[in-house]
């Protein structure tokens, strides 16, 4: 849920899509294989370049559920990593700036931190808002959630736990983390869990299929499991329309106090420390796109410039931004000045 209702993270859901199909072209075709498998494979990485770990699951994956011997495995690993190596090659000889953001820089506490998001978010189904956004904290609901989905986890996790001895599972896992391992390596939160789905998929489909001399117990659980995950969901959904509603109503407010279109805005955001939990209950100034949701507004008819900065929140911080709103007006390169408090929009203008 988190991905799907990100709008930033659509990118995301059409590189899994290409991989799978990458995958399905992998297994089936026998004529110019290869060349659809690494086209799909560039494909899924132009939507997100986490999309060229399939270049390693692919053969990882076939070999686990025999589609190729090991003799197979090897060479289309090193043909994997010969198309990971030149994907790499191609972006270090393009010319660029090279900026690397705090937050991707990789660190041995943030990677255990991320080690525990991944395995949470992806085998725990549990409301994260009741247990984790402080304004919404309901333990009882969080913990009512999570009990419903106890019975399904235990058929397929605990009792069918041999099972993960075998190859088809190791190699399943295995795929898993390969997956997840650039985002478990930099930044991972909830949508984040994108990139293993398929795995999950696959290993809850294995592990039911043990069932099928009694799936009586399997249909019981999963009812109570699917009941948890549709109230989580509406939940979820819910909150992501309210930040969203938030965002369109500050655009509202920027555009109204406006009064008249202008082809460029200066944006000052006061920092805000309301809490935020991944997409779905996001700090007021990203749900207004930090000001971008007024071109929606407008049906991108204006403003057509709109350039952001984000100041220290304190008691003097409405009357520094305010300063800073007349200081860039004073030098006449933007038409007005939106100061983004919270929800509230002031606007500064000639």
């Amino acid at each position: 849920m988190a991905t799907v209702t990100a709008i930033d993270s659509m990118n995301q859901t059409f590189a899994l899509v290409c991989d799978i199909m990458a995958f399905l072209v992998y297994i089936n075709l026998k004529k110019g294989k290869y060349l659809a498998w690494i086209g799909m494979l560039f494909v899924a990485t132009l939507f997100k370049e986490n999309g060229l770990m399939w270049a390693l699951i692919c053969p990882i994956l076939a070999y686990g559920f025999d589609f190729i011997d090991f003799k197979k495995l090897k060479i289309d690993i090193l043909i994997g990593l010969a198309i990971m190596i030149s994907y790499a090659l191609i972006i270090f000889l393009l010319p660029k700036e090279i900026i690397i953001h705090p937050e991707y820089v990789p660190e041995v506490l943030k990677i255990i931190k991320n080690v525990v998001k991944f395995v949470f978010t992806t085998f725990i189904t549990i409301d994260y808002i009741y247990l984790l956004h402080e304004p919404n904290y309901n333990l009882t609901i969080a913990v009512i959630s999570f009990i419903l989905t106890l019975p399904f986890l235990y058929f397929l996790f605990i009792r069918n736990a041999r099972q993960f001895l075998s190859k088809k599972m190791i190699c399943t896992i295995l795929c898993l983390f390969i997956a997840v391992a650039p985002h478990i390596g930099t930044v991972f939160s909830m949508m984040h869990t994108y990139a293993g789905m398929a795995m999950l998929a696959i290993i809850i489909a294995f592990l039911i299929d043990k069932y099928k001399k009694n799936l009586k117990p399997i249909y019981i659980s999963f009812f109570l499991f699917c009941l948890s995950a549709i109230i989580i969901n509406y939940h979820l959904i819910e909150s992501s329309v309210k930040s969203g509603i938030i965002g369109k109503m500050m655009a509202i407010e920027a555009i109204h106090k406006t009064d008249k279109p202008v082809n460029s805005v200066y944006v000052v955001i006061i920092e805000d420390d309301y809490p935020k939990l991944s997409s779905f209950c996001v700090i007021p100034n990203e749900a207004f796109g930090w000001g971008l949701a007024s071109q929606y507004e407008t049906n991108y008819q204006w403003p057509k410039v709109i350039k952001d900065t984000t100041i220290e929140r304190s008691q003097e911080s409405l009357k520094h931004a305010k300063e800073i709103g007349f200081e860039i007006l004073r030098k006449k390169k933007y038409d007005c000045v939106w100061i983004v408090n919270g929800k509230e929009i002031n606007v500064v203008k000639n």
